[in-house]
């Protein structure tokens, strides 16, 4: 469960973790961030088991979305390469 600004819920059968925030550089098209969130979570899963260093992933990858108009333009390296 993504919230905004605030990270995210992750639920699994451990129970709820926190996932943390990533703030974009700066705020630009906050249009389909939820949606870059929820692709690039299971597609982290694919290759990780750990679901808080997924659900950081997911959060880079969305607010590198948010820094541009548009759908993501990064792929996994790019979202990888983005400094905290």
């Amino acid at each position: 469960m993504t919230r905004a600004g605030r990270g995210s819920i992750i639920f699994g059968p451990g129970g709820a973790l926190e996932g943390g925030a990533v703030r974009p550089r700066h705020n630009g098209d906050p249009t389909g961030c939820g949606e870059t969130y929820f692709a690039a979570y299971p597609a982290c899963r694919l290759d990780s088991s750990d679901p808080l260093v997924c659900g950081v992933f997911a959060a880079t990858a969305a607010a590198r979305k948010m820094e541009r108009l548009g759908p993501l333009q990064s792929g996994r390296a790019g979202v990888l390469a983005r400094p905290a």
